[in-house]
């Protein structure tokens, strides 16, 4: 087995954990408000894969995470900044 696969499993829960703490995720509706429907069987035919992409909606949970949300990616970028590593991001990035 791959000596990093445990902690590549534990970066996937933060990420998926972080993304949770401050988004809500819902299906999608369409114009008439019926849900737009997910296929679980929509998968990658390759090896190392998933779920092929789907529509969903992506709000997030409050004012209070959009602040905080966002004083994370500035300091990112900041730190960044220092290790000489900065990716040029749009400053217009709406939550």
């Amino acid at each position: 087995m791959c000596p990093g696969v445990e902690v590549t499993q534990a970066e996937l829960l933060v990420a998926c954990a972080a993304i949770l703490w401050g988004f809500t995720l819902t299906k999608s509706k369409r114009s008439d408000g019926t849900e737009v429907p997910v296929d679980p069987e929509h998968m990658s035919p390759f090896l190392i894969g998933g779920a092929l992409p789907f529509e969903f909606d992506l709000k997030v949970r409050s004012e209070k995470r959009a602040q905080q949300i966002m004083e994370m990616w500035q300091e990112s970028e900041r730190v960044e900044d220092q290790v000489g590593q900065n990716v040029d991001v749009d400053e217009e990035f709406e939550l």
